[in-house]
């Protein structure tokens, strides 16, 4: 059985500031947890009921009660386990492909894990984040990934640094009155930027577009969904 002090912590880590602080989130629920333990993330602890005990191998796993589970989860259905985790290391510098995607002010923590998702289904293993955007390692997000926060790298960084890191890289922007993506050869090494749920690329954001982009469609939506449009960009990118 922990002490209250661990709980204590574990349940500290609902909040960002803690998160920030220690390094460490929580990730929740039977299947994520067996999938961070089959990654190489650093588990640090594994707090698992009973009835569920027999899945879980950690040298740092212990037994607690369907009670004092719920007391440091953010779910209020889980009344199997909870991992603490530490935060990847990440290197900016270092690029996995020649096309990156950059989210500017996503702030719903469903459509980063779902974006987080698509890139790890199309290989990557980076996604880069304005300094506002919701937080990678919030348990919504971790959990809307379905086990890709594994193996993706989040780098929180603004934009203006990262295009001056990444040198030479053309950037081209989403937005509604850009050029229909068929029809645009995309340069790498590129920078691809997402703008926010509600208003799309900010002002300062898209002064700095090389060119910008669209997805053309037939309807009378009034917009697509980030995580939808970020989709169908990796799939256009993948087939070119």
């Amino acid at each position: 059985m922990p002490s209250k002090s661990t709980l204590k912590s574990i349940r500290a880590l609902k909040l960002k500031k803690y998160r920030a602080n220690t390094g460490k989130f929580l990730v929740e629920g039977i299947k994520s947890v067996k999938e961070v333990l089959a990654s190489d993330m650093k588990v640090d602890h594994v707090l698992v009921t009973e009835d569920f005990a027999s899945q879980i191998t950690h040298e740092n796993r212990e037994i607690v009660g369907k009670n004092e589970l719920k007391e440091v989860s953010n779910l209020s259905t889980n009344e199997s386990c909870i991992a603490v985790v530490s935060m990847h290391v990440t290197d900016h510098r270092i690029l996995d492909k020649e096309i990156c995607i950059y989210l500017d002010g996503i702030t719903d923590p469903g459509n980063l894990g779902t974006i987080v998702r698509s890139l790890d289904w199309f290989g990557y293993n980076q996604v880069f984040c304005s300094l506002d955007t919701v937080d990678y390692y919030n348990s919504k997000t971790v959990m809307a990934t379905m086990g890709s926060f594994t193996r993706i790298k989040p780098t929180y960084i603004d934009l203006s640094e990262l295009a001056n890191e990444l040198k030479g890289s053309r950037l081209y922007g989403m937005s509604l009155e850009g050029t229909p993506i068929r029809k645009v050869q995309i340069e790498a090494p590129a920078i691809i930027i997402m703008g926010s749920e509600s208003h799309g690329i900010r002002k300062e954001t898209d002064q700095l577009l090389d060119e910008r982009i669209s997805i053309p469609g037939k309807g009378r939506a009034e917009s697509l969904n980030v995580a939808m449009a970020t989709t169908l960009i990796l799939y256009d990118l993948s087939i070119r």
